[in-house]
């Protein structure tokens, strides 16, 4: 208990034991007690966590200070590799949802065979429901698409 090494006796009997209350359970069934004996042990523990965090961050600001001449260059690697994992999640979505790489026409077409919203789609299949697909064509002759149905307009 708040990093000391404490015995966990009943309540009735905590007078038993000589040592320092260090706290209660919350049923008040159970009193938390360092005994006597063992305080100069945990005050020694105590000590060595603290010689060893102090330890770490001496490691650590040595580390950082050898490493901060390569700043830049560890910044330029840091957002290539985010680049990556960028493009790794976008084809692992892909997986997921069954995509298909899209083929970019420079003009106003949009051509969807069996096309489904993709988080419509994930939210079903973890329901373990079907999604309906849904074909669409749009070029320069049909260039509106209306979209209407049950839940197209708001309720009060």
């Amino acid at each position: 208990m708040n990093g000391r090494r404490v015995l966990a006796v009943f309540s009735e009997h905590k007078r038993t034991v000589k040592g320092i209350l260090h706290g209660e359970s919350d049923s008040r069934k159970t009193a938390f007690i360092e005994p006597e004996d063992t305080m100069h042990l945990n005050n020694e523990i105590s000590d060595l966590e603290n010689q060893e965090r102090k330890e770490v961050y001496r490691i650590l600001r040595q580390l950082t200070s050898r490493l901060a001449r390569y700043a830049d260059l560890l910044s330029i690697y840091h957002t290539i590799v985010g680049e990556y994992d960028f493009a790794r999640a976008k084809a692992k979505l892909a997986v997921d949802i069954n995509g298909e790489y899209p083929i970019v026409h420079d003009k106003a077409f949009v051509h969807l065979v069996n096309a489904y919203h993709p988080l419509l789609y994930l939210y079903n299949r973890r329901a373990d429901k079907p999604t309906i697909p849904v074909s669409i064509s749009l070029d320069e002759s049909k260039r509106i698409l209306v979209i209407s149905g049950p839940n197209a307009g708001v309720k009060q």
